[in-house]
């Protein structure tokens, strides 16, 4: 049910982004990404994020201003109370994890029906989602962790060498994130040999 639901969010993305005839296939590897740049607090942070569309009333090129951009996302339609609480709860903390670090400053959300049909669509401020959550979650919390975490990595990374692979693990329900130094063991590695020669011989 999990990767049906998946592929329903992929397919109103496309739709949403355009206007693909629904009956047909969606192609699941294609995505667009930006590159960004930011701050917290003294960390300096560049990484990448995967970014659904843009408002074409809002774009400009180059797209440095990220205030066009917008995260789309599916949801069951809320019927009960505890549709209500588990949007709240759950899905506006991970909508808002997911857009506030990179800048993205709506959601449009399509609530679908038990066969994945859309049938309203709502937007959501990534910067009233807080409020929104009814004291479900806050966002100090979230991004004191975000802080914490970051200042471990920093203390734990010692070897200065682009293919040194450090793993940082934190047991299911637990609170303490552990790390293991792995050497340059090719199990780990997940970059590819082409991005060392381009990035650090190129």
């Amino acid at each position: 049910m999990q990767k049906r639901m998946s592929a329903w969010g992929y397919k109103f993305e496309h739709y949403m982004t355009d206007g693909c005839d629904p009956s047909e296939g969606v192609e699941e590897n294609e995505e667009y990404c930006c590159v960004v740049r930011s701050r917290l607090d003294n960390h300096s942070l560049v990484y990448g994020a995967e970014v659904d569309g843009a408002d074409p009333s809002l774009y400009k090129t180059p797209h440095a201003d990220l205030n066009a951009f917008i995260e789309l996302k599916t949801s069951k339609e809320l019927i009960r109370d505890a549709d209500h609480r588990t949007l709240h709860k759950f899905k506006l903390l991970k909508w808002w994890s997911q857009s506030k670090l990179v800048g993205i400053p709506r959601v449009v959300c399509g609530f679908r029906d038990k066969e994945g049909i859309v049938h309203t669509l709502k937007m959501f401020d990534v910067e009233e989602m807080p409020a929104m959550a009814q004291d479900h979650w806050k966002p100090n919390i979230m991004l004191n962790f975000v802080k914490t975490f970051l200042d471990y990595v920093k203390s734990c990374v010692q070897v200065d060498n682009p293919k040194a692979v450090y793993k940082f693990q934190r047991k299911h329900n637990g609170d303490v994130v552990s790390c293991t130094y792995l050497g340059h063991d090719h199990d780990w590695t997940f970059l590819p040999e082409w991005y060392f020669e381009k990035v650090f011989k190129g």
